[in-house]
Parts: C-alpha cells; structure tokens; sequence
C-alpha cells in the first residue's frame, strides 16, 4: 500500500472540518479527496474526535 501524503494531525484537521458542521462532500472536495476515503478515515480516527484527544497515539504520527 502507498504512504498516506497526508499526516495523522492532518486528518484529524479534516475531520474536524466536518465535524464542526461543514458538508462532507465539500470537505472532501477543499481537501481533495473522495468520500470513502473520508468515512474510512472517521472509521479509523474517529474516536480520537470523540475522546477530545488532540494528537493521535504515541508512534502513530
């Protein structure tokens, strides 16, 4: 599988976007990226958003 060329915080950030009450598939659009991979990103970090936490785990970055 290719590297991600996005960080972790980054995806966090674009979570965030959504979260704060941005439609998805405009967040998507900004950031250039589809809407799967969003949902697989909210699947995957999603509870990072939900905790409050505001880096992802120790050697995950």
């Amino acid at each position: 599988m290719a590297p991600s060329k996005f960080s972790d915080f980054e995806i966090l950030a674009i979570l965030r976007q959504a979260q704060a009450g941005g439609d998805v598939a405009e967040v998507c659009a900004i950031n250039g990226i589809s809407v799967a991979t969003f949902y697989r990103w909210q699947k995957a970090y999603g509870h990072l958003l939900q905790a409050g936490r505001p880096e992802p785990p120790c050697g995950q970055a």
